[in-house]
C-alpha cells in the first residue's frame, strides 16, 4: 500500500525516519524513528522469469543507494528455472519434479510435436503461443 522513497537522516548522517508514498490516496507520510531497519524484498524482478513478489522491483534499493547506503552480496538472488507464467503472476513448478528427473522445455511452438506415453505423436499447441514442457527423462 505504500512505496518507500527516502530515509529522513540526522545532521550526523544517521537513519532517523523515512518517507512513504502511499499508493492509493497518493500522499507522503512521514515516519519518523530513533533507529530504522530497511527490509526492501530485494529486487528479483530484475530477472524476466522471477516468482518474487511484483513489488520486489529495486526501486527502494536504488533509492538507499542514491543516499548512500552500502549495497553487498546483490548476485545473492534466488531465481528458479522451473517458473512458469500465468496470465496473472509466475508459477513456480515444484523442485521436486525436477528431484525425480522431470526436465523443462522453454520456449516451445506449434510446430513441434512430443511423444506421448500411449505411443502417439501429439502437435504442442496452439500456433505462435509459448509452451512449456516437463518431460520424464
Amino acid at each position: 500500500n505504500h512505496e518507500f522513497l527516502r530515509l529522513i537522516l540526522d545532521a550526523e548522517g544517521r537513519a532517523r525516519g523515512i518517507i512513504l508514498h502511499d499508493l492509493y490516496n497518493l500522499d507522503l507520510h512521514v515516519m519518523k524513528a530513533d533507529a530504522v531497519v530497511i527490509a526492501t524484498g530485494g529486487l528479483g524482478l530484475i530477472y524476466k522469469k522471477s516468482t518474487n513478489s511484483t513489488f520486489c522491483t529495486g526501486a527502494a534499493n536504488g533509492r538507499l543507494y542514491m543516499q548512500g547506503m552500502k549495497y553487498a552480496n546483490g548476485e545473492f538472488i534466488q531465481i528458479h528455472p522451473t517458473a512458469v507464467p500465468g496470465l496473472d503472476k509466475m508459477r513456480l513448478i515444484s523442485e521436486s519434479s525436477r528431484g525425480e528427473g522431470g526436465r523443462v522445455w522453454v520456449p516451445g511452438d506449434s510446430s513441434k510435436s512430443i511423444h506421448f506415453p500411449d505411443g502417439t505423436l501429439r502437435p504442442c499447441g496452439k500456433t505462435g503461443e509459448p509452451w512449456y514442457f516437463l518431460e520424464e527423462m
